[in-house]
Parts: structure tokens; C-alpha cells; sequence
């Protein structure tokens, strides 16, 4: 009887090819598709398969800081077989779904799922104004739901490097300032490569105009200039407030730093050779170096020059500070009293050149000098002393002889009573 069944089909099914598209009884191929889709829509409904339901985030905005991780959770539900969860996030959908948890709860009465899922994640700067999408997903399909990330974060403060030229009349600092909530004022303050505090600016602006100073004191402007803003949220640093900083360098023709003040007598001694030396700050360098006793170029037999790279201390609106500059040394050999007289430097920028003096004396004379000096103190001091004793006598004198009168007159009394 089976084999007569299978026979039968493939008589029926021969029947279909070579009638094509009748079959024995009459009946239409096209009846036959759809009797075969009941059937198949009967197998569907015996074993349903239902893709889940998403409640859409409502609010649809994360707000969300990138030194703090984030918590949000989401659901399915209806669905059969049980949903599987996708976190993704970013242009390029990123997998994050293996920071979350899940929970699935069966619900007997309608064979249907609920599936929770909660995920705890940590987003930069980066990803600000980006997609966090929550997607549920079955072999009967999926649904998805988004929002849009508001990353906050702390300021990135940029300030930009400066090259004012001498006669650059106005003189600015630009500064770039990053961050979310967005802010357009910041501080700003100046000090030197070495890290000597300068000078506060009142001004808030994210452009800072220098104040104007008289043409000499411009190179002062040189230095670090430092932008700090906040705008609330702390920082990767842990630091509300943040810091940017740019390096400015102002030219101007070479300066005689304040520290030879006390350097414009030196001392040599005769028959021997010194160093006459001077310290320098220039920016740019100085093209040349000369020196001149009086109105005469001095030669390289008797006097050599020498320059070497050194910190130098100047004064930068008032404050003292350490610079990079330069020694200038100027040897002179074999020591005569014709030496013992004052040289001139000239230092060129360009044509155009600052001159300095200095005198060198001769180490004797300035001993001479200072004992002259000491001697002349020494008598001072004893002539100051022997006055004080002279006083001092005059003084006691003084007080015995009316001590003798007191007497005097008391024993008169006694003898005419």
C-alpha cells in the first residue's frame, strides 16, 4: 500500500509536469500552492514565533560625563522564543553588550518573554553627540531603540606659540578652548622659562592683548604664557580647573642684563692676564662682537674674545628672572698700567649695535684702596671713642662737684639750728 502511495505521488507529480500545470481530478497547480501554504501557516500557528516589542527611550538624550561610567537599562517583551540583547554604540556600532547584565522572565500564560537588560559603560569625549542603541533580536526578527549621547568633559586649553617681531605694534595670544559645557573666558598669566611668576592680566578674554610698555622694555614680553579655564566638570586629571600654555618670544635689538651692575669695575693684576666678562641676553642673536679701548678697534694678539651659552639674570616688569643668554669674555694678556683703563663692547644687530663699559683697575691700587679705608675707619672709630671718654669724665665731674655743694649747704643748717 505504501509503495501504491508513493507510486501515486510520483504518478501525480509526472502528471503535473507533463499536463503542464493540471493534475488528474482537475485540479489547478496554483490550488495545490495554496493548500500548501495553509498547511504551512497551520505549522506556524501550532509552534508561534514572535519577534520582541521595545519601549522606545524616552528621555532620548543620555547626559553622562567621561570620568564617570554611565547605568541605563532597557527591555524587551512578547517575544518567543526568548530575545537575545545587542548594546551598540558609535559611527561604527560598536559591540559593547558585554558590559551589561541580563534578565529573562518566561511568562507561562502567553509562552512570551521579558527580557531586562542593564548596561554600565564609560565614554570619552569622543562619542559626544553619538548613538547608543539598545537592539532585541529573535529569529522572528528585531527591534532596536536609540538615544544620543551628551558627553560632558573638562576644557582642552590650547594656547598658541608667538614670534613678535621688534616693531610689531600689536601684540596678541590666541587660546582654543574645548569643552562641554562650552565656555569662551579663561585666566591668564605669564612667566618666564624658568618658572619665576611675572605678571596676572585682568583681562578673561580667549584673546589677550599685551598692554603697551615703552619700545626698551618689549623683550620682556618673552615667556610662558599660561590660559586656565573650568567649566564644572573635572577633568581626566582630576582637576576642575585646566591648564594651557603657549611660549612667546618677543625680539628686540641685545640687552645688558641687570646682573652686571655690580660688574662695571673689575680688577686685574700687572704682569698677569684677566677676563673682562659680560653677560648677555639676545633674541635673535647678535651678529658681531667688538671691543674698544677708547676709540681703537682691539686686536686678536693681545685680546681674544670669547662668547659661551649661560643662565643670565635680568628683570621682566619688575620681577627677576633666569634667562638663556650669553657670556661675552674678553682676555687680555700680559697686563700693563696702559691696560688699567676702560673697553667698550659693541654688540651688532644688523648696522646698528648697544654698547657697554666696563673699567678694569688694578688689584694693588683697589687694595691700596681698601686699606686707606679700613685705616681711615680705624681712626674714626678711635677718635669716636676717646670723645665718648672725654664726655664721659666731664659728665662725672660734673655730678661729684654738685654733690659736694649739697653737703656743704646741709651742714650749715644743721650748725645754726
Amino acid at each position: 500500500m505504501a509503495q501504491n502511495d508513493r507510486a501515486g505521488s510520483r504518478y501525480l507529480m509526472t502528471d503535473v509536469e507533463d499536463t503542464g500545470g493540471r493534475v488528474d481530478g482537475g485540479l489547478h497547480l496554483r490550488t495545490l500552492k495554496v493548500v500548501l501554504n495553509m498547511f504551512q501557516e497551520l505549522l506556524h500557528v501550532i509552534g508561534l514565533r514572535i519577534k520582541p516589542n521595545i519601549t522606545p527611550f524616552s528621555p532620548d538624550t543620555l547626559d553622562t560625563e567621561e570620568t564617570t561610567s554611565f547605568n541605563i537599562s532597557c527591555q524587551s517583551y512578547g517575544s518567543r522564543p526568548t530575545a537575545f540583547i545587542y548594546w551598540l554604540i558609535g559611527q561604527q556600532n560598536s559591540n559593547v553588550t558585554s558590559n551589561s547584565s541580563t534578565e529573562s522572565i518566561h511568562d507561562s500564560s502567553t509562552n512570551t518573554y521579558t527580557v531586562i537588560s542593564t548596561l554600565k559603560y564609560r565614554v570619552d569625549r569622543r562619542y559626544n553627540g553619538q548613538k547608543l542603541i539598545f537592539r532585541a533580536s529573535n529569529v522572528a526578527g528585531y527591534m532596536e531603540t536609540s538615544l544620543t549621547l551628551n558627553v560632558k568633559y573638562a576644557p582642552t586649553v590650547n594656547v598658541e606659540n608667538k614670534t613678535f617681531s621688534y616693531n610689531q605694534s600689536q601684540r596678541q595670544i590666541r587660546s582654543t578652548l574645548d569643552g562641554n559645557p562650552t565656555i569662551n573666558t579663561c585666566n591668564w598669566h605669564h612667566r618666564s622659562k624658568y618658572g619665576e611668576h611675572i605678571r596676572d592680566f585682568m583681562v578673561n578674554n580667549q584673546i589677550l592683548t599685551l598692554p603697551t610698555v615703552p619700545k626698551h622694555q618689549l623683550y620682556q614680553d618673552t615667556g610662558e604664557y599660561i590660559c586656565t579655564a573650568e567649566n564644572g566638570i573635572s577633568g581626566l586629571n582630576g582637576q576642575v580647573k585646566q591648564i594651557g600654555s603657549g611660549y612667546v618670544t618677543s625680539n628686540a635689538p641685545p640687552v645688558i642684563t641687570a646682573d652686571n651692575k655690580d660688574n662695571t669695575i673689575q680688577y686685574g693684576t700687572l704682569g698677569q692676564s684677566t677676563e673682562l666678562k659680560i653677560n648677555v641676553y639676545s633674541i635673535p642673536k647678535y651678529s658681531n662682537i667688538r671691543w674698544y679701548k677708547g676709540s681703537i678697534l682691539l686686536g686678536p694678539k693681545k685680546y681674544v674674545t670669547m662668547e659661551e651659552p649661560a643662565v643670565v639674570k635680568d628683570v621682566f616688569h619688575g620681577v627677576n628672572v633666569h634667562l638663556d643668554g650669553n657670556r661675552v669674555t674678553l682676555t687680555i694678556t700680559d697686563l700693563q698700567k696702559a691696560d688699567f683703563t676702560t673697553y667698550t663692547l659693541r654688540l651688532y644687530y644688523g648696522s646698528q649695535y648697544v654698547v657697554h663699559e666696563v673699567t678694569l683697575k688694578s688689584v694693588e691700587a683697589h687694595r691700596a684702596s681698601k686699606t686707606d679705608v679700613i685705616i681711615g675707619a680705624t681712626t674714626g672709630v678711635l677718635v669716636a671713642l676717646l670723645v665718648m671718654c672725654i664726655i664721659i669724665i666731664l659728665v662725672l665731674k660734673s655730678k661729684k662737684g654738685k654733690t659736694i655743694h649739697s653737703e656743704t649747704k646741709i651742714d650749715l643748717h644743721i650748725f645754726q639750728l
